[in-house]
């Protein structure tokens, strides 16, 4: 299997290289006729995966090391059957994480316990419910909003 792995992905060679052979390629300059015999396609936000690119490709899986996915034609890839993943939450814990310290560090320039404050969280997808998580358990009063 030949799997097509943008350049700036990290590790990605050595993660994969056990799945098939490996070839790398500049993101923002991917054209189909790269493609060739490529059945799995890593890419990030600068690649626009779509028909233009894929079409009569054999590319079997695209997967994407960001979180956003509108980049990807995912309407195409199903159509196509091509199956998708996406990085959507991945860094969700730390971004939480980082609120929760925020929070003490304002608690403590105001000298109250974190626990006076009252916390509002607008968007409850992935960062929003792992903060709340965190919130619940450390005892800090939250509201919140996840609007359309």
């Amino acid at each position: 299997m030949e799997l097509l792995i943008d350049r700036e992905i990290v590790g990605a060679e050595r993660a994969f290289a056990g799945f098939g052979e490996v070839r790398l390629f500049d993101g923002r300059k991917l054209d189909a006729a790269q493609l060739g015999r490529a059945e799995v396609l890593l890419v990030r936000s600068v690649t626009v995966v779509d028909a233009s690119l894929l079409r009569g490709s054999r590319v079997r899986f695209v997967g994407t090391a960001t979180a956003g996915i509108d980049h990807v034609d995912t309407d195409f890839l199903t159509a196509s059957g091509v199956a998708f993943a996406c990085a959507a939450g991945c860094n969700a814990r730390a971004v939480a994480e980082h609120v929760i310290a925020c929070l003490y560090r304002h608690a403590a320039s105001r000298g109250v316990p974190v626990t006076a404050l009252r916390v509002a969280i607008v968007g409850y997808g992935h960062v929003g419910r792992a903060l709340g998580l965190l919130l619940r358990r450390l005892g800090v009063p939250f509201a919140a909003n996840d609007p359309p």
